[in-house]
């Protein structure tokens, strides 16, 4: 199974001496603007095969967000437990990380 931040990026991440951690909030908002500037489109409503995701992942829903991912309720999301949250998917679903 593919692991939500590739080997590469890993090793990057800590030959550059980053925590690994981000406060879990901030997280979920980050999220949320990826997608947001992902699907945007040059006028007009959001498009693309993620679309959905910017009505679901909002300030309202982060708190069952961030059960479903911090593992251990610290209020950080780790790389470990990204990675956990995303190998835990139904098969079927898709996992896209884009460079």
């Amino acid at each position: 199974m593919t692991a939500a931040i590739p080997p590469q990026r890993l090793h990057n991440i800590s030959t550059q001496a980053w925590r690994g951690s981000v406060k879990a909030r901030h997280f979920v908002m980050s999220l949320r603007d990826h997608y947001t500037e992902k699907n945007a489109g040059e006028t007009g409503p959001i498009k693309g095969p993620d679309s959905w995701a910017t009505e679901y992942i909002n300030v309202g829903r982060a708190r069952s967000i961030l059960e479903a991912i911090d593992d251990d309720a610290s209020g950080f999301v780790t790389v470990h437990e990204i990675n956990n949250f995303t190998q835990r998917r139904p098969r079927d679903w898709r996992c896209a990380v884009s460079s």
